[in-house]
Parts: structure tokens; sequence; C-alpha cells
């Protein structure tokens, strides 16, 4: 990564080390201050933390989540940001040092079901796009062509088993491209050792249905750890419980109602957030 190419945004509680390159997330705190596509999330994220707390933020990109999550957990607690993709990763690791974060730990790896060495399917759109699911970015011939890159995956538990004498986890950031169903079944002990343990994960169903996985089951699996789900509903500003079958429907409806102007969704397919609590 060019250095030229790098500045710094001083949001108060904390900084961020940016790419100019970046047309996605970089782009809009440049314009906006904030990463405006999120606000509202961010605003349900930053309100379910307290100092001292553990945070774990699956699919990292650049490290919004993370340096937000840092700032108000503070020195008591503990992140650790999962990013495969190295140029991200990197950004990651110069604003915990912008912001002498100690206690922010990077792993520059895929969050999955398994530990192995895979594909990375890099989008020339965006790196917040960047999966391991195969979504033949290379079809798009206006793009350009960029190859793809080798990357570790490991599982959440596996981790924990590797590095620390506890589980100890209280909120989980996810938003890993459509692999989320994958990398809930690498994280069923950690979910399972703490009780009140809440999760933020992003809910791409053409994403889930890519990967060979159902959005159904995803969402079985949540209820059968003990979450309810909520609706983090960005349209209407409101967060509500849904049930299965009511979130499908909203599936269902969003996706024969996608908005015109939004050329990703119109590519490919519905997606939202969602908060789970225990």
């Amino acid at each position: 990564m060019n250095l030229e190419n790098r500045w710094v945004h001083d949001f108060g509680k904390f900084k961020m080390v940016l790419d100019k390159t970046d047309v996605d997330i970089s782009q809009q705190i440049k314009v906006h201050g904030w990463y405006e596509d999120e606000k509202f999330e961010s605003e349900i994220f930053s309100k379910h933390l307290r100092s001292g707390m553990s945070v774990l933020d699956l699919g990292a990109n650049i490290g919004f989540y993370t340096m937000l999550a840092r700032s108000i957990v503070g020195p008591q607690g503990r992140v650790v940001a999962f990013e495969p993709f190295p140029d991200n990763a990197e950004l990651i690791r110069e604003s915990k040092k912008e912001n002498c974060f100690d206690n922010i730990i990077v792993i520059e790896a895929a969050v999955s079901d398994t530990k192995k060495r895979t594909l990375l399917h890099l989008s020339p759109d965006a790196c917040s796009e960047h999966s391991l699911l195969n979504l033949n970015f290379h079809d798009n011939v206006n793009s350009q062509i960029l190859k793809d890159i080798q990357v570790n995956t490991l599982t959440v538990d596996g981790f924990f088993e590797e590095f620390f004498n506890d589980y100890r986890v209280d909120f989980i950031k996810m938003d890993i491209e459509g692999y989320e169903s994958n990398a809930l079944i690498g994280m069923k002990r950690v979910l399972e050792e703490n009780d009140n343990i809440s999760i933020m994960t992003e809910f791409w169903p053409n994403g889930f249905s890519i990967g060979g996985n159902s959005p159904t089951e995803f969402l079985e699996t949540l209820m059968s750890l003990g979450f309810t789900i909520f609706h983090i509903d960005n349209q209407q500003k409101e967060v509500y419980p849904v049930g299965i079958n009511k979130m499908m429907e909203i599936v269902d409806f969003q996706n024969n109602h996608l908005p015109e102007n939004n050329k990703v969704m119109q590519r490919w397919g519905w997606y939202t957030n969602l908060l789970c609590k225990k």
C-alpha cells in the first residue's frame, strides 16, 4: 500500500488511518465525517457496548467498528479484529498504532467453520466486498480484474482455544459477505459459554444461497442457541423483534421491491442487519 495515499481522520474519541484509493468506507468518512451507510447500525452497536467488554469484529474491513468498539470498552476491554485482506489489516494495525490502542488484537485471517488455506475473491468495486464466496466478480467486463489471493481461515472457537484462557465475549459484529453461516458453526462454544452475548450480523439471503446455505437455517440456528432476533431496519430507522417466518416475509417483499438506484442490491439482492440478543 502506498504511504502517500494514507491520511488520518480524527473522530474525536478515536482516529483512523484511511486510504485515498478506497472508494467505499474511506470515501464516505472523507465526505460525511462518518461511515454514512451504516450510521444507524453504528449507533445501535455503540449503545450495546460498555467499558471492559470483550468484542469481536468479524470481517473488520479497515477497522471502523474495531476502533469505535475500543473507544467505548476502554483499556480494560478487549477487541479482536479478524480481517483476511492484507491491505485492510495493515490499515487496522496503523490505526491501532495511531491511537495507542494496545488492547486491540488484529488477526489477518477469515472466519469460517474450518482452519485452512483458501481463496479470497477480490471485488473490483470495493474492498468491503471481498468474499470467500465465488461471486463471479470477473464476469463484470466493465470492472478492473483483480487476482484472487490465498488467505488463512480459522474458527472463533479454535482461536480462543489457542490464544486465551477464557471464552469471554460480550458482543460480536459479523459482516463477512455471505459466509456468516459457516462462521456461526465455528463459534458455537463461544456462543454457548456466554449467557449475555449479543451479535450484530449482516443478513444477506442471496449470499447464503450462493454459498450453499439456507438463510432460514441460519435464523433457526441462532434461535436454537438462545437468541432473540431483531431486525435493524435501516429504512425505517427502527429495531424490532422478528420471528423466522416474519423475517423471510420481509426478505421476499424487499427482493421484489429493490430500489432502482441501488446498483449493489439490483445485482446481488437485498441485505440488511440483525441484532441477536440472549
